[in-house]
């Protein structure tokens, strides 16, 4: 028997005790990361505060959409998953040191904190994400998993291996370095994106360490759905040029949750499962770059939003993108703790550093509804105005837009289209 199968038997033996049930679970974030004593950290974790989650979840985004656009010259739509970039980094949350959670705190989106509300709202997402899984593995139009590959080489901690396995994520001892191996992880993916994301990884480079992925897929109709009959093609105002036609879908008119002032329009539309939201806003004259939203990032966490007479059309889109955001979060706070190699040293005796951090998303909006993808992958390698009555919405410009988890306040997907494919 080789050692990742030894290991994955203990793990899965060990996961299933009632000491991993009742230490790891609700203590587990101090003792891996070397902090306080065992007696002073059981506790059972309670799923973080929505609205705190919502607002660094939004404060992520447009960090990273914003980013992208000063850096991407080439590029008009960005897309990002701030939940499925914070899931993974909460997991490896569990091995951090001091400085590199704190450093995770902040380019995560949230205010600088004190050590105990730092842990406990790592704490927090680890249990909305854990509660959330449950909920939708019963069927719901949200699935998310969690797997995390040590290559043997990094000698990984047991009480790490079991912590993580303990905290929902599918545990594994295995040569990166075999392709075997990253046709194992591309597989993975691919079941779990629902075949829209059919790999993340090309191959390992020697000196890999680990490998930790967060797959997110979302698949649900629209509550009110677009007629069919009624998409037509209409021009689109890229603001690069001459408009380019698109298909533009239209609702009846009726009431709709909408938001506007006297330059931007916003409309938050529903899916057959109440607890997720579509906010897409754009501007009412002219067209605006990334940046311009600015003051209307907000809006997309859905407050605020009144029903009113009117109509909405907007363009079916679909995005397909891949994007190495370790630059983008490096400049928003990640970079010092990042480069330490002693910053996951709860998880192996060796040296681990973040090498990369890759996101594929893929999005498909339509006249039934919206279907979406997202896999993020990180790697370490072993280192040494007053509201009209009526509203009549036209999105045939750039607009901003979030699919949301009115419930826990993830933001499943955020963006900036510039041009509909």
């Amino acid at each position: 028997m080789n050692l990742f199968q030894t290991q994955r038997r203990y793990i899965v033996r060990a996961a299933l005790g009632v000491f991993a049930a009742i230490y790891f679970k609700n203590a587990l974030a101090d003792p891996l990361a070397g902090g306080e004593a065992l007696s002073s950290s059981v506790q059972a974790a309670t799923p973080i505060d929505r609205t705190k989650l919502l607002t660094a979840q939004l404060r992520l985004g447009h960090n990273l959409i914003d980013r992208l656009a000063r850096t991407s010259h080439r590029r008009i739509n960005f897309v990002v998953s701030p939940a499925s970039v914070t899931t993974i980094l909460a997991l490896l949350d569990l091995g951090a040191s001091d400085d590199m959670r704190n450093a995770l705190h902040r380019t995560l989106g949230f205010s600088n904190a004190s050590k105990k509300t730092t842990a406990d709202d790592f704490m927090g997402i680890r249990s909305t994400i854990s509660s959330l899984s449950k909920k939708t593995n019963d069927g719901g139009p949200l699935a998310l998993a969690n797997m995390i590959v040590f290559d043997p080489s990094t000698k990984p901690f047991q009480l790490a291996l079991l912590g993580l396995a303990a905290a929902g994520a599918d545990v594994s001892v295995e040569d990166l370095n075999k392709p075997e191996a990253v046709g194992r992880i591309n597989d993975w993916i691919k079941k779990r994106t629902g075949g829209l994301i059919p790999a993340v990884l090309d191959e390992a480079p020697d000196d890999l360490g680990l490998v930790a992925i967060n797959a997110l897929y979302f698949k649900d109709r629209w509550k009110t759905p677009f007629d069919p009959t009624e998409t037509r093609l209409q021009p689109f105002n890229t603001g690069n040029g001459k408009p380019i036609d698109v298909p533009m879908m239209h609702l009846p008119e009726a009431k709709y949750a909408f938001r506007q002032n006297a330059k931007f329009v916003g409309v938050k539309l529903s899916y057959a499962a109440d607890d997720y939201k579509l906010v897409v806003i754009t501007t009412n004259v002219g067209t605006a770059r990334v940046s311009a939203f600015a003051p209307v990032v907000s809006w997309l966490g859905g407050e605020d939003f009144a029903l009113k007479a009117g109509e909405v059309a907007i363009p079916k889109f679909s995005s397909s993108e891949t994007t190495e955001l370790l630059e983008s979060l490096d400049s928003l706070g990640l970079s010092f703790a990042r480069k330490n190699p002693r910053s996951f040293s709860a998880l192996s005796p060796g040296a681990l550093m973040l090498s990369r951090i890759l996101q594929k998303t893929e999005l498909h909006v339509n006249e039934d509804g919206t279907e979406a993808a997202a896999a993020t992958a990180v790697t370490a390698t072993r280192s040494f105005s007053p509201q009209s009555e009526y509203v009549k919405m036209v999105v045939d410009k750039p607009f901003v837009f979030a699919l949301r988890d009115e419930r826990t306040g993830l933001i499943l997907l955020m963006g900036y289209v510039g041009r509909p494919d």
